[in-house]
């Protein structure tokens, strides 16, 4: 909008007036790219929810696997401080067996040797206990000196059934809220690109004008502007932008790729650790024997059946460590892989996402 006026200031000045000119332009080019501008608006507000989503879930999931963690350390502990307890008794009839020149020296250092690490393996336990339960808190946003306590009627499961690879990685993009979250920003920067080409359309403006020169003549009419570009054309916004959806794309992709990799990985995982879990179940029933025999060697006041324990002992613990760790793993209670419902919808997604519980 302009207005402007012309004073008579010199000659032949009889009948003249002053003159005016009054110019209100409006320019609509603007409008050309305000869709795709909408858009890309829209769309990445979509993506910033479903980011704060992701990351409000692996909160969520790594609260469940630091208390899986803490319950299978609580166990380990205890069976730790068993075994050290153990071994100290150990310790001491072997000691009374030198003295009483029933054994030899080169026993008893074998013996006191297996007792002393045991004793690192349980404080070194109960260091990782104190480390995972501080990680508890701090994801919890409890202060480091509450004590969290567990809802008693958890355990960890023995077996996991894993679903099939092709179940899991099937409609993958439509599950995982991150890469929901991809999908409405590379489908913002898709309309980036658009409104940057839009962008290029020359500057057009229309008005109105009305004016009155020193003739005391009136006139009104239109005016029509269009820029013409030469040298630039949004070029450069444009390639950038482009890039910028490339590097999105790529980005998508990838994350894609790692999903289903780390499918497989850990079902192979899981896979191996029944095995594990398998060996150990089948060796329970010799350890409870050496269990017995132990017993019964104390009894007996026989120490080289109460020697042959710690070696069994020492074989069988990371077995039982591995039992311990492999629901907090991968992130699953104890029971089966059953797909289930998401409870939190998300509202602009007009479709509930499956996970596994």
């Amino acid at each position: 909008m302009s207005y402007a006026r012309d004073f008579v200031t010199g000659g032949n000045t009889v009948g003249t007036t002053t003159g005016y000119n009054f110019t209100a332009a409006w320019e609509f080019s603007a409008l050309i790219p305000f869709l795709p501008k909408q858009t890309a608006a829209r769309k990445n507000f979509r993506s910033v929810d479903l980011d704060v989503a992701w990351q409000e879930w692996q909160i969520a999931m790594n609260a469940r696997m630091a208390v899986y963690r803490v319950l299978g350390l609580n166990a380990e502990v205890s069976q730790a401080l068993e075994a050290t307890e153990g071994l100290q008794q150990s310790t001491d009839a072997m000691r009374k067996a030198v003295e009483a020149h029933e054994k030899t020296v080169l026993d008893l250092a074998a013996v006191e040797s297996a007792s002393q690490d045991s004793r690192a393996t349980m404080l070194s336990l109960q260091q990782e206990l104190e480390k995972q339960r501080l990680g508890l808190n701090k994801i919890l946003g409890v202060e480091p000196d509450v004590k969290v306590a567990l809802h008693s009627g958890l355990s960890l499961p023995s077996r996991l059934g894993p679903p099939a690879q092709h179940d899991l990685s099937d409609n993958l993009e439509w599950r995982r809220l991150d890469l929901l979250g991809l999908q409405h920003e590379l489908e913002s920067q898709d309309a980036t690109v658009r409104a940057a080409i839009l962008a290029q359309l020359p500057k057009m403006s229309a008005g109105f004008v009305k004016a009155s020169d020193t003739t005391n003549v009136h006139t009104t009419g239109f005016i029509v502007a269009v820029d013409v570009p030469i040298f630039d054309r949004n070029q450069g916004v444009i390639a950038n932008e482009r890039a910028t959806r490339q590097r999105l794309r790529d980005e998508y992709n990838q994350r894609v790729f790692e999903a289903r990799s780390d499918i497989a990985t850990a079902i192979a995982d899981i896979r191996s650790l029944d095995r594990q879990i398998a060996a150990a179940e089948e060796a329970l029933p010799v350890f409870e024997r050496l269990v017995s025999s132990a017993e019964k060697a104390v009894e007996e006041r026989n120490t080289d059946v109460n020697m042959k324990l710690p070696a069994a002992a020492g074989h069988f613990l990371p077995l039982a460590t591995t039992t311990c760790f492999v629901s907090g793993r991968y992130r699953t209670p104890c029971g089966s892989w059953t797909p289930v419902t998401l409870r939190r919808r998300v509202p602009f997604l007009g479709q509930r996402l499956r996970v596994c519980r």
